[in-house]
């Protein structure tokens, strides 16, 4: 409502690509969205590696090109002594129903992505979890 009715002239929003929300405010006034990925260097030297460059895709939100920007990842964390056999099947679950949990329309970086799934910030990866990524991708 602020970006329609001129309160605001700009935001900074952190979700999923892509966002409903977000949608509807480039349908209502027609948005751009700015490289972000430039900032990463300082964004990492302050807050460590949590911040990866991502794209957002062209056609996420219609007629917006390709844009890199920055983002963190969503983890799945679990006690360190939590069984190996039960990391390691919840991992397959999540990997194997994949198109289930997420939306067709989403089309931005994807948790269940081979390159996502040891992505863990600098957190150590569960051998239940690294054994499933080792089954599902060698």
């Amino acid at each position: 409502a602020a970006l329609r009715d001129g309160t605001v002239d700009a935001l900074f929003w952190s979700g999923g690509v892509p966002t409903a929300a977000i949608a509807a405010a480039h349908d209502d006034v027609g948005l751009g969205f700015l490289d972000l990925s430039p900032l990463l260097p300082a964004l990492r030297a302050k807050y460590g590696v949590f911040y990866d460059r991502v794209l957002i895709p062209a056609g996420a939100y219609e007629g917006i090109p390709a844009v890199w920007t920055v983002g963190v990842a969503n983890l799945l964390l679990c006690r360190s002594d939590l069984d190996d056999r039960t990391v390691q099947r919840t991992v397959e679950l999540l990997v194997g129903h994949a198109e289930e949990l997420i939306p067709r329309s989403s089309l931005g970086v994807q948790f269940l992505s081979p390159e996502s799934l040891i992505n863990t910030a600098g957190l150590p990866l569960h051998p239940g979890a690294a054994a499933a990524y080792r089954e599902l991708h060698g």
